[in-house]
């Protein structure tokens, strides 16, 4: 633990400085990236509701709440997955000494 302390403390600037330039780009991605996660799953559910409601037609047994039950869980991806936010959770280094 020692040695790694010394090893890192003069490369904190340059280290922290690496972190946002990284979090600036993931950042920058991450619009993209919910934009295409939001279509992604309005398709599925589109599709999926579709289909349950043209079987619903021709079979009594599909239930409404069946239906209302994927519109309720569309509806609360829509308003979740914009609020995602990128967090870095590790940072590895590697020493070769």
């Amino acid at each position: 633990k020692n040695s790694s302390r010394k090893i890192i403390m003069p490369l904190r600037e340059r280290l922290r400085s690496m972190l946002e330039k990284g979090n600036a780009l993931v950042e920058g991605a991450h619009s993209q990236v919910v934009a295409t996660a939001v279509d992604e799953m309005q398709h599925r559910y589109r599709s999926e509701i579709e289909r349950l409601s043209a079987l619903q037609r021709v079979n009594p047994n599909i239930r409404d709440e069946e239906i209302e039950l994927l519109l309720g869980h569309r509806q609360a991806l829509e308003k979740h997955l914009p609020a995602t936010r990128v967090r870095l959770d590790a940072l590895r280094m590697v020493v070769a000494v």
